[in-house]
């Protein structure tokens, strides 16, 4: 899945956001750019895909098992 270029304005690193209270999990939080107030949503949430944290987090507890299955003897 991907998001067309023609929705995207701009790509920022991410400023320091604030936790919101009470919304969705794919709201993030929000940032203040440029003196606007704007939501932080993570995509991948959104599209009802594994959040970028949890895969990594999946793919590290694999590797674990992995290296324990390998080196014990």
């Amino acid at each position: 899945m991907a998001v067309s270029a023609e929705y995207v304005q701009e790509i920022i690193r991410v400023p320091r956001w604030h936790v919101v209270p009470k919304v969705p999990r794919y709201i993030r939080g929000a940032i203040n750019l440029r003196g606007k107030v704007l939501p932080l949503v993570d995509l991948r949430l959104r599209m009802d895909l594994p959040s970028a944290l949890d895969e990594v987090e999946e793919m590290i507890a694999m590797l674990v098992a992995r290296n324990r299955t390998t080196y014990t003897g």
